[in-house]
């Protein structure tokens, strides 16, 4: 079945309920950077990071061992090489245990993930000065539906998460005949439909739910022996081609000339606010705000979230294009030649994330996709 995920956003009439909540959420990615922060000076100190159910720390030398207790403060034995009692004993202690697994997945995804333009894990960029920390400033606490069982009414919602806070109920503002079709479908529990993940969220103030869901498979009855072929070119303007037997008078192309563009933009931009942090790095500390440091980080920190989503937006776009094509000319067999491996042109770009999308998105229709080298 199809995995999705809407977002709605809720409401509480309660203030001081409210502050609350939001506080919870802030204290949740404060947690997130802390523990990732901790991985990171584990690693750089010579320990080995388990991600497991645990997420355990372990340190194999006495120097890693002094160095650790150094910075952590403590002997670390069961605040840092045990992650989960030190978030759910020390700095959370009234969550419920389904929260750690929710940030523990939040740090080891990120730790894990492959840089869009390096193409390594942002873990390894981390360890090099290459990434800042990450920051987790949009992440949401998770619910996932078996352990969190968060309940479902008429235009409410309830989620429990926190002791001292108890269960919330959440109020949802006029939906659209969309979203209303998928909280119905989900509350009612029809057929085929299944909830997984919700994640709670704010930003600027605004709560927000997330939530992800199966819904049922919509097939169509494409011609398994018609194929589509999808080319890539030396060409800028016509750098994606879609053509067919079927329809050979016309090919349908992608110009990638706008993608280059932009990734050019996204490259000044770096090199400039690199070029300012390493001006300043130069000088006396006294001479420089934090401020100005901090700008300066946020800025590259901006820029590799808008690649990153941009990436994602841009991979969309092409494979929902190419999917459309494939229907319209009842083709049920998309040809991939010689899908490109890690650039646009000498920029990186994540050509397996292209694949992802375009497999799943098949498989919703009922195409067949093959890649042929």
């Amino acid at each position: 079945m199809p995995i999705r995920s809407t977002n709605f956003d809720v409401m509480i009439q309660d203030k001081d309920l409210r502050i609350k909540i939001l506080n919870s959420i802030r204290l949740y990615r404060a947690i997130s950077r802390k523990i990732f922060s901790a991985c990171a000076m584990a690693e750089m100190a010579g320990s080995k990071i388990e991600f497991g159910e645990n997420l355990k720390i372990k340190s194999d030398s006495e120097a890693s061992k002094i160095i650790l207790a150094n910075a952590f403060g403590k002997d670390g034995k069961a605040h840092l090489y045990q992650c989960r009692d030190m978030v759910l004993k020390e700095l959370a202690p009234t969550w419920n245990s389904f929260v750690w697994d929710s940030l523990r997945n939040s740090v080891s995804s990120r730790w894990r993930a492959p840089d869009p333009e390096h193409g390594v894990k942002r873990g390894y960029l981390v360890l090099n000065g290459a990434r800042d920390i990450a920051f987790f400033n949009h992440i949401g606490i998770g619910f996932p539906a078996a352990t969190a069982c968060p309940k479902l009414s008429g235009r409410d919602l309830t989620l429990k998460w926190d002791k001292d806070i108890g269960a919330v109920t959440f109020t949802f503002p006029r939906l659209d005949g969309g979203r209303y079709k998928i909280w119905r479908c989900l509350r009612d529990g029809e057929e085929g439909w299944k909830l997984g993940t919700m994640y709670l969220s704010e930003k600027e103030g605004k709560l927000r739910v997330t939530m992800s869901y199966h819904m049922p498979d919509k097939k169509l009855e494409l011609d398994s022996t018609k194929a589509l072929k999808i080319e890539f070119t030396e060409d800028p303007a016509n750098y994606i081609t879609m053509s067919s037997d079927n329809d050979p008078l016309r090919a349908n192309r992608i110009s990638i000339t706008e993608t280059t563009n932009w990734l050019d933009h996204l490259n000044i931009l770096r090199e400039k606010y690199e070029s300012q942090r390493s001006s300043i790095g130069s000088l006396h500390r006294h001479w420089v705000k934090p401020s100005i440091q901090d700008a300066l980080k946020q800025k590259l920190n901006n820029v590799t979230q808008t690649r990153t989503n941009g990436q994602q937006t841009r991979n969309h776009l092409w494979t929902r294009n190419i999917i459309d094509h494939a229907i319209k000319l009842n083709c049920g067999l998309i040809e991939i030649h010689k899908l490109p491996e890690k650039d646009v042109f000498g920029r990186s770009w994540a050509w397996s994330q292209f694949k992802q999308f375009l497999s799943y998105k098949a498989e919703d229709v009922g195409a067949k996709v093959e890649f042929v080298v």
